[in-house]
């Protein structure tokens, strides 16, 4: 990955070029998500918790995954509040639970879809929701999007191997939070 990121320094860029980079990170994430699925499924998945603004984490994602998209795609981050909205988590897990919920909103979507990151304070709580104006989720994948291997899909645009929202349920559960779709009347909402 080094080696590519030098050569795209150097050379004018090109659709190529980046989409090897693009392959070479996607190929790392799948190798660090199987290690640390396993990992969490055997209760031992290392988290280095410490006080993170989940709205910028937020932005992050979104101005490196979207960008990176084959179209162009509208989005849009709220942080309710003046304060920011921050919370004990491992920022590196996190960030890649957010990298995975919205690289699916990308996949989702045509060029002139909407992906939108809502960052909230609820009580002692810290909700962030993702949605996207694409197609619905059907509801005999939705009961199962979650578990392990479920990633096939006909009906939608895409198909993945069905561990990037096992892996984010299992991070989730590890902080002590919660995760799952809600059912919009179009779009869907994580």
């Amino acid at each position: 990955q080094m080696n590519l990121e030098m050569v795209a320094e150097e050379l004018p860029s090109s659709e190529s070029l980046d989409d090897a980079v693009h392959a070479v990170e996607r190929m790392s994430g799948l190798v660090a998500e199987l290690l640390d699925v396993g990992a969490a499924e055997e209760g031992r998945l290392q988290m280095i918790r410490q006080p993170t603004d989940l709205g910028r984490l937020a932005d992050e994602v979104l101005s490196h995954a979207v960008p990176r998209a084959r179209h162009p795609k509208r989005t849009r981050l709220t942080v309710a509040g003046d304060a920011p909205v921050t919370a004990a988590v491992d920022p590196r897990l996190t960030r890649r639970v957010l990298e995975n919920v919205v690289g699916n909103a990308t996949r989702f979507i045509d060029e002139s879809g909407v992906i939108a990151v809502e960052v909230e304070r609820v009580g002692d709580r810290a909700v962030v929701s993702i949605s996207n104006d694409g197609p619905s989720i059907p509801p005999d994948l939705r009961a199962r999007l979650f578990e392990k291997y479920t990633g096939e899909d006909k009906g939608r645009q895409a198909s993945t191997r069905g561990l990037g929202l096992y892996f984010c349920k299992l991070v989730v559960e590890a902080h002590g939070g919660t995760i799952r779709v809600a059912d919009p009347p179009t779009g869907a909402r994580f």
